[in-house]
């Protein structure tokens, strides 16, 4: 895989899917304790959804960004191939999205989303993460939760 690109002079990355894997991601996201524990709760799910089938989960937030202090990270699962009984019995927390999934963001730092890609004809939550709240386009992180180890 390719190095994950610098970021544009708005601090976030350019344009597209950026595929990484874990160590890159640790890397460049985890320059202090703070970041650090966002990652922690990032590879607790990660683990999890690999566990129940996940392939491929998308990144996205103020995490992605050059923020020093982000107040959380986005993260959309795809539920394809996913066996959801397995992931409801190991991680509940997964869906719950009550108070704007308040129990994820205390348990992982962040909150995660499934997406479905085989829903056609609607604006995907992953469409949605490919935009600036300006409206414009963003790059966002890819991860083969298939593949960690």
């Amino acid at each position: 895989m390719k190095k994950i690109p610098d970021f544009n002079a708005f601090g976030e990355l350019p344009e597209g899917i950026h595929w990484a894997e874990w160590d890159k991601i640790s890397l460049r996201f985890g320059s202090n304790i703070h970041r650090k524990k966002m990652l922690a709760g990032l590879k607790m799910v990660f683990t999890q959804l690999k566990i129940a089938g996940c392939k491929h989960v998308y990144l996205d937030g103020s995490f992605v960004t050059n923020k020093q202090f982000p107040n959380d990270f986005d993260a959309c699962w795809d539920v394809t191939g996913v066996d959801v009984s397995i992931l409801f019995n190991i991680i509940p927390e997964l869906f719950d999205f009550n108070n704007g999934r308040l129990n994820q963001k205390m348990l992982f730092y962040g909150e995660f989303i499934p997406y479905d890609p085989s829903k056609t004809g609607t604006y995907s939550i992953l469409e949605f993460f490919q935009y600036n709240r300006n409206g414009q386009k963003k790059g966002i992180i890819g991860i083969k939760v298939d593949e960690l180890k």
